[in-house]
């Protein structure tokens, strides 16, 4: 079930704290990033988000290719799928949407637990011990040597799901999130996304 966050004209300006930031200088699991760029001007309705959870684990990663699951009649079949193990558990990322709008970027992704036990997010796709959030993901431009974080508002609120409360991903169960990144130059088409916990997908294509 993917989320489409479209470009609004008229709504209130948000200024974003887009991280930008070189390759020799990226993430280690939930730590904090350098953050770069600071782009003013953007305007967005971020989506609702899915709710809310506590309780993060700890989780440890392989990854292997994942066939890519039969779309729905009313869901388009998404445009990369991969399976990773984590904390025992093998869990699908299936990337819905990776659009570009102007200057920024935005993602629409599902994951899903195929067959291990419940997962509670808490912080574990944060940037940080404090970030609820996906704010850890990043979009990798290897040409360019640049990491891309999800944008923030005036107030560091994350352009991006919630993972807070009691947000969760049961045995057999996907969950759709979404982030809002600045956008790569114009002529860099695809990009890597790195999720923290999980692992890296490679060379997503930019729509």
């Amino acid at each position: 079930m993917a989320r489409h966050v479209a470009t609004l004209a008229g709504v209130p300006v948000l200024v974003l704290a887009l991280a930008a930031c070189g390759m020799t200088g990226g993430s280690s699991g939930n730590g904090e990033r350098q953050d770069g760029v600071r782009m003013a001007d953007l305007t967005g309705d971020p989506k609702p988000e899915p709710g809310q959870s506590t309780s993060p684990e700890t989780t440890a990663t392989t990854s292997t290719p994942a066939t890519t699951p039969a779309a729905s009649p009313s869901a388009p079949a998404p445009i990369l799928s991969r399976r990773f193990e984590v904390g025992g558990r093998n869990m699908t990322v299936s990337i819905a949407q990776l659009e570009r709008e102007g200057k920024v970027i935005t993602l629409n992704f599902t994951i899903a637990n195929e067959d291990g036990t419940r997962w509670r997010i808490g912080n574990d796709l944060g940037k940080g011990p404090t970030d609820y959030s996906v704010g850890g993901l990043s979009l990798v431009d290897a040409g360019n040597a640049k990491r891309y974080l999800p944008g923030r508002t005036g107030h560091f609120t994350c352009l991006c799901s919630t993972t807070g409360g009691s947000v969760a991903i049961e045995e057999n169960q996907s969950l759709p999130f979404y982030a809002m990144f600045a956008a790569p130059p114009p002529d860099v088409t695809k990009v890597h996304i790195e999720i923290p916990g999980f692992g890296i997908l490679s060379d997503v294509p930019i729509a």
